[in-house]
């Protein structure tokens, strides 16, 4: 892909490195598409909520970045003065950035960029790749009514953050779906060694070749409603499936005991939370991923699963892009005799369905960011 003469100089301001932007990053830069250069706000070291199964720190690779000095008392992604870059300004002037594409907006940074931005005639892009919640605290909800008044164009990447976009006064004009990036070099279905791992497992958990197995990968919450899958799945007894629960957190001890208790004519399993590197095989090992709530981390999980090309069973207050999943089943959430239904046509089905690895999101999601760079510059296509 070669670079449209039209296309602004653009700096993107992200928080830190993450292993799914840096992949999209790196195919950018490796395919002309874009002259960009990434400013990170915060270093790994720094201290943060890490999500589950993502490496402690990521270093960025094959591309144009640099890191801007935080100089925050206590840094931070989580808090309005965690974020203090007070030369985050001059190094993207002294860059000669055209335009500007931000990730968040929670915070003293964002606000003064924005605020620079629009005094120097820049044009900002916002990529809604936060939650975007209804319920969020009133203070949060000004901060993003006052940020979403002062940009140009948002991407958006599904239909649920769209809406809240509209809801929040943006014309459907500046609204441009894209794709969350994938780190796809890492969840390739093609890869062997993930192939053979996947395998291995099931050997080692002394699961037959034609046992269905369906997978939780998640938090042992109450609100994650793994324990309602766990019962559900008893009431089935269904012998020719078993299911794999796999994570932490303080209901473990509550769901080992329940599973204890159970007939042991069903095959039911726990494992830890997987190291990073071991989250692709521990995906295609399963027949059927589930996922029981909404949270940013089955938002992230969804995603990589629809990559890997497996079938998802998911709640449907998860917010996700069904256009990028081959095969997906909903049932309605906090629902027992839905989710049971639902299981059981997964269990049923999940070797029948014709499925495919998701689509080239990188590329979508380029051709989406192109098309909100031409509109916010007011330039047409060449």
């Amino acid at each position: 892909m070669s670079q449209p003469s039209s296309l602004p100089r653009l700096a993107i301001v992200l928080s830190r490195p993450t292993p799914e932007h840096d992949s999209w990053f790196r195919w950018l830069h490796a395919a002309g598409a874009l002259s960009f250069r990434v400013f990170y706000l915060i270093e790994p070291h720094e201290s943060r909520a890490r999500p589950p199964g993502e490496p402690i720190a990521y270093s960025p690779k094959g591309y144009d970045w640099e890191w801007i000095e935080n100089r925050a008392r206590n840094p931070s992604e989580l808090r309005f003065f965690g974020l203090r870059n007070p030369t985050l300004r001059a190094r993207i002037e002294d860059w000669g950035a055209q335009a500007i594409l931000v990730f968040d907006y929670a915070q003293l940074t964002h606000v003064q960029l924005i605020l620079w931005a629009r005094r120097r005639g820049l044009p900002v892009i916002f990529a809604s790749h936060s939650r975007l919640s209804s319920d969020a605290k009133v203070p949060q909800r000004l901060l993003r009514a006052w940020i979403l008044r002062h940009v140009s164009a948002c991407l958006t990447d599904n239909d649920y953050k769209r809406t809240q976009l509209l809801a929040q006064g943006i014309p459907s004009e500046r609204i441009f779906a894209a794709p969350r990036p994938i780190h796809r070099e890492h969840f390739d279905p093609t890869l062997p060694v993930h192939q053979t791992i996947a395998l291995a497992l099931r050997v080692e958990l002394g699961l037959a070749a034609d046992t269905r197995v369906m997978l939780y990968h998640g938090p042992l919450t109450r609100e994650s409603r793994v324990g309602q899958l766990l019962e559900v799945f008893i009431d089935l007894a269904r012998t020719d499936a078993a299911l794999v629960i796999c994570g932490e957190g303080p209901e473990k001890p509550e769901l080992l005991a329940r599973a204890a208790r159970a007939s042991d004519t069903l095959q039911l399993q726990f494992l830890p939370a997987p190291q990073y590197t071991e989250i692709p095989s521990r995906y295609l090992f399963a027949d059927v991923v589930v996922l029981t709530a909404s949270s940013a981390h089955a938002e992230r999980t969804a995603r990589n699963v629809a990559h890997l090309g497996r079938p998802l069973l998911v709640s449907d207050d998860i917010r996700i892009d069904f256009a990028t999943v081959s095969t997906v089943w909903c049932f309605r959430a906090g629902d027992s005799d839905d989710l049971q239904k639902q299981l059981l046509h997964a269990i049923d089905n999940a070797r029948s369905v014709s499925i495919s690895p998701t689509p080239d999101t990188h590329a979508r999601a380029a051709e989406s960011l192109f098309a909100a760079l031409r509109a916010a510059t007011g330039k047409s296509k060449d």
